[in-house]
């Protein structure tokens, strides 16, 4: 039997994530473990097997921005199951049980990492991560020379108006500077309260000037490398006032130099690949690569997993795209397939509305792999129709159409990868 959680189960699920992960359970950890289940109790579903708990799953629960549509996206996490039980098929159930729940729950997108070999056969596809390396003294040829990047230079009035983030005096400005800058990203996520940051981290800085907060960055500090795309120094979240976007570059240069007096090699940062951040990485001298990176054995991988319930909460952001396209008077039903599942919806009047049984006069047969790429804004439609499974005869005004309900935008980080 396979339900959601009670506390009754709590050491249960703390016996499965000890050995299933081999973690070394001390008093400290269990401490930190058992206030972790508890505070997300109703986060986890458990398997059950002549009364014991052989398995667990925690799914947590984001909303993401895509233009003026909310969707809902669940990430599995910490699937564990018993040693002694490994091999025996409780893992698939366990997760079939999960794609089940979450599909009942109208999720319209799931994201997890893992091996990627046992997680595609649950209907997950390899997608990338995306970061920014920063090199941190780094050695570089310079004609017949070898030239070290070294310190940055920053004015001091700059480095004056850098400061440790007060939870309690500053949360209002960062809520509101945050929605103000996300809002623009698909993908984005949305906040609807003040999530709990650490009055103690010397890296979570704002940006003051006369009184007023201007940005944010919060960086945290491990004690190594977590992966390649996780350095020591991890930049999480960055945002700043509108034509504020100079913030960014010395929060990068404040970091930078802090990094290079820790003797620490290199600086990750999950930040949206946007034109207008890249310019101000450019204007400062430090070595840096924009990488969209993809797992082999392990990986990222995302899946739709309620295709209905997913275009039911685009329709707001698909209307308004409508509004804005030169087809917006085109009358007619689309079918979009992605093979295990498919949506049909009427549009006329700029609006859209879903169907159930028709014959659609377009119909899209599309590899769900890109249509979550037009979906989250990665691809424009226009990039991909020559990738549709089966061709079909577009003429100015579909096409058209096609390509303004279906745009590359500019996409948040953080959140699908």
């Amino acid at each position: 039997m396979i339900r959601s959680a009670n506390k009754k189960d709590i050491d249960g699920i703390l016996n499965i994530l000890g050995k299933a992960f081999n973690t070394t359970m001390n008093k400290g950890r269990e401490i930190y473990l058992r206030d972790l289940v508890l505070k997300e109790l109703h986060c986890w579903r458990v398997m059950v097997l002549n009364d014991n708990i052989i398995g667990a799953v925690h799914i947590s629960v984001n909303e993401l921005r895509i233009g003026k549509a909310i969707v809902t996206k669940m990430d599995p996490g910490e699937v564990s199951v018993l040693p002694e039980y490994h091999g025996k098929g409780y893992g698939t159930m366990l997760m079939q049980d999960t794609i089940e729940w979450m599909k009942k729950e109208n999720c319209d997108i799931s994201r997890l990492g893992g091996l990627t070999e046992f997680y595609s056969r649950f209907g997950y596809l390899r997608f990338p991560r995306r970061y920014i390396e920063f090199t941190v003294g780094k050695k570089v040829q310079a004609g017949a020379s070898m030239v070290k990047e070294d310190e940055l230079f920053l004015e001091k009035e700059i480095i004056s108006k850098i400061r440790q983030f007060n939870p309690k005096k500053d949360s209002q400005a960062y809520l509101k500077i945050s929605e103000e800058f996300n809002k623009k990203y698909t993908t984005s996520r949305v906040i609807y309260s003040q999530p709990k940051l650490s009055e103690k981290n010397p890296l979570h800085l704002v940006y003051e000037d006369k009184g007023k907060i201007l940005g944010f960055m919060f960086a945290i500090e491990r004690k190594e490398d977590f992966s390649e795309f996780e350095a020591k120094i991890t930049i999480n979240e960055v945002g700043y006032k509108k034509d504020k976007q100079t913030v960014i570059g010395h929060f990068i240069k404040y970091l930078y130099n802090y990094s290079l007096k820790n003797k620490m090699k290199r600086i990750t940062a999950r930040v949206p690949f946007d034109p207008q951040i890249k310019e101000q990485l450019l204007k400062i001298p430090v070595n840096f690569k924009i990488i969209e990176i993809y797992g082999g054995k392990s990986s990222n991988m995302l899946q739709i997993i309620n295709l209905k319930s997913l275009f039911t909460k685009l329709v707001p952001e698909l209307e308004n795209r409508l509004h804005n396209s030169l087809a917006s008077n085109w009358r007619g039903t689309v079918e979009i397939n992605i093979g295990k599942d498919n949506v049909k919806f009427f549009i006329g009047n700029g609006k859209i509305r879903l169907l159930n049984e028709i014959l659609a006069e377009l119909k899209i047969v599309i590899e769900e792999y890109y249509l979550l790429e037009l979906v989250l804004g990665l691809v424009s439609f226009g990039e991909i129709k020559q990738l549709l499974n089966e061709k079909i005869e577009l003429t100015p005004v579909t096409e058209s159409l096609l390509n303004d309900l279906f745009p590359r935008k500019l996409v948040g980080s953080g959140n699908w990868e």
